[in-house]
């Protein structure tokens, strides 16, 4: 008896110094988790509030690298997509978008906020700032 006593007793200190969370860590809370995912959204550039229609992020990770595709839809332009690579530490991410820009935010849980900063512009004469702020869920 005493020593099923002394058993129950180490698990409920186990248990009580965590080594006994059943719940999975799926980034909610600035704690990070993955990004991994289909990540889909609208945003606005900060400069005269034109809207994008559609961001979407094809997200894959390994340790805390990411790589993927992505497809951006404004107006008064095409289909912006490409590959995309890029890296996540905690909540944090950041992304490298060739020929279309970058983008740094945060994530956690189902949700992603991003400041993209679009480039090329096409030769065109802009005097603005070129970067959007985006919202996306998965």
């Amino acid at each position: 008896m005493k020593r099923l006593m002394s058993l129950a007793l180490g698990l409920l200190v186990a248990c009580s110094l965590g080594a006994c969370d059943s719940s999975d860590d799926d980034g909610g809370g600035g704690g990070g988790g993955s990004a991994a995912g289909t990540w889909n959204g609208t945003g606005n550039y900060v400069f005269m509030g034109v809207p994008i229609r559609q961001f979407n992020l094809n997200i894959t990770q390994a340790g805390n690298a990411i790589s993927g595709t992505y497809s951006i839809t404004r107006d008064g332009r095409g289909t912006m997509s490409g590959a995309l690579s890029g890296s996540v530490t905690g909540g944090s991410i950041s992304l490298l978008m060739p020929g279309h820009g970058s983008a740094t935010g945060t994530f956690g849980g189902n949700s992603m906020t991003l400041d993209w900063t679009e480039n090329g512009f096409n030769g065109e004469d802009f005097d603005g700032p070129q970067n959007a702020a985006v919202g996306l869920s998965r």
